[in-house]
C-alpha cells in the first residue's frame, strides 16, 4: 500500500523551473520581442568599451564556480553588492600601499 504524499511547490520553485527550462532560442526570441529593451543587440557594439551605469559604476561580468554561486543563493545574499564591496576594499588597501 502506497502512502499519498502531497508536496507544496512554491511559486519561486515554479519560476526557477521555468527559467532553467528556457533554451537559448527562447531567450533570443523574447529579447527581440521586448519593446522596452534599449540595449544594443549587436555583439560588435558590446566589444567596443565598457558599460557605465548612471551612478558611475561599471558593469563587470564575472564567472564564479557553481559551489560559490550556490552558497550565495542558499544564503539569499546579494552577491553582487558583496563582491563590489570586497573589490572596493581591496583596491583601497592597495592605493594606500598596504
Amino acid at each position: 500500500m502506497k502512502k499519498n504524499i502531497s508536496r507544496t511547490i512554491s511559486a519561486k520553485s515554479v519560476r526557477r523551473a521555468k527559467f532553467h527550462a528556457l533554451t537559448e532560442k527562447d531567450v533570443k526570441r523574447a529579447a527581440t520581442k521586448d519593446r522596452d529593451a534599449d540595449t544594443p543587440r549587436d555583439a560588435a557594439v558590446w566589444g567596443r568599451g565598457e558599460i557605465v551605469c548612471a551612478d558611475g559604476r561599471v558593469l563587470v561580468p564575472i564567472e564564479v564556480d557553481a559551489r560559490t554561486a550556490r552558497f550565495f543563493r542558499e544564503h539569499q545574499m546579494d552577491y553582487q553588492s558583496f563582491l563590489a564591496g570586497v573589490l572596493k576594499a581591496f583596491a583601497a588597501s592597495h592605493e594606500k600601499g598596504l
